[in-house]
């Protein structure tokens, strides 16, 4: 099995606390401002949820925003239909995700072989795009214009329609399933699933039950991205067609793949990078803010093929390389290894 580098705990954690806080100073600038902060915060949820599935397992899904969608089809029925409490919300997007995501993934991993990930992803590409087809000419959920008036709840008598209170509401989760999502690819369980993306026979050779652990994964991981449908659906106040298939799913992969694959912080600077320099290109215009967009990603992928984050920890090497502790310069210290023959 190969060796895996592993980043320490602390530089993540404080990397993605830092993005955050970018993130509340962006969104606290004005009414619109919170609004767009909102939308990012809520898909970012999007992007852990891939990254813990393909960066750190393997699978590459590239129908994820089919769990992201299906939440926000699923709360906003609910809610149309009387339910009233955040909270309950909350608990039916991340149910709904994560129950989607465990039928798809019994389907594929439970007593199968090893599948190839182009099988897994064009397999998760074709159930996000039938879904979209499906909800754009299905009238029960609106067709091509979806169901609009949505409204949150309040949550513990706060207002929710208060965009800064909705955009706290929304950090505050992100920073919740961040740190969860750390707390568990640090975990023995995470180890297990860095092994299954390195070496997934060598995995089974060893005793572990790889198909159980990408099962569990996959659920875990259709649970936060629903989690993140409900939140942005609620924050538009409509659940669109659009969300619900392929563009979702391949903004997510762009977010995770310009950030940095397999690092849970390049998920979200990929998001909010993206998001942000997307939001304010098209203001600048209307023209060819996509092709700027466009060149500046593959510029990006070209010079730093790891990502965002890629990039700030090579800087950092070679810093650490130029710039040495006074004192230390020009000196030589020989320690010797206990393992010295």
């Amino acid at each position: 099995m190969k060796t895996v580098a592993r980043t320490g705990t602390r530089p993540v954690l404080l990397g993605g606390i830092a993005i955050i806080a970018a993130l509340a100073v962006i969104g606290f600038q004005g009414y619109a401002a919170a609004g767009l902060a909102a939308s990012i915060a809520a898909a970012g949820l999007l992007a852990i949820a891939l990254d813990l599935a393909w960066g750190y397992t393997g699978i590459l899904s590239l129908g994820h925003g089919l769990f992201f969608g299906i939440a926000a089809y699923v709360t906003a029925l609910a809610s149309k239909a009387g339910i009233d409490s955040f909270l309950l919300l909350v608990v039916i997007a991340i149910g709904s995700g994560a129950a989607l995501a465990l039928i798809i993934g019994l389907l594929m991993f439970i007593g199968r072989t090893e599948l190839p990930i182009i099988y897994v992803a064009m397999a998760t590409l074709a159930l996000a795009f039938v879904a979209e087809q499906v909800a754009r000419s299905w009238n029960f959920v609106g067709a091509d214009t979806g169901i609009a008036g949505l409204l949150p709840p309040d949550l513990f008598g706060l207002d929710t329609l208060d965009p800064y209170i909705y955009l706290g509401i929304c950090l505050g989760v992100l920073l919740c399933v961040f740190v969860l999502a750390l707390f568990l690819v640090r975990s023995d369980w995470g180890l297990v699933l860095t092994g299954i993306r390195e070496n997934e026979q060598r995995m089974k050779f060893s005793g572990f039950r790889t198909a159980k652990a990408k099962v569990q994964v996959f659920v875990i991981s259709g649970g936060i991205a629903g989690l993140g449908g409900f939140l942005y659906t609620f924050n538009l106040g409509v659940a669109s067609p659009t969300i619900l298939g392929v563009n979702q799913s391949t903004l997510a992969v762009v977010w995770v793949l310009a950030g940095g694959v397999g690092t849970l912080v390049g998920a979200l600077v990929g998001t909010v990078v993206i998001s942000y320099l997307s939001e304010q290109l098209s203001l600048a215009s209307h023209g060819w803010w996509e092709i700027a967009l466009g060149t500046i990603l593959i510029a990006i992928l070209i010079v730093f093929p790891k990502g965002i984050v890629g990039m700030f920890r090579l800087a950092r090497r070679y810093l650490a390389r130029v710039i040495r502790p006074s004192g230390t310069a020009g000196t030589t210290v020989d320690v010797p290894r206990r393992d010295a023959r």
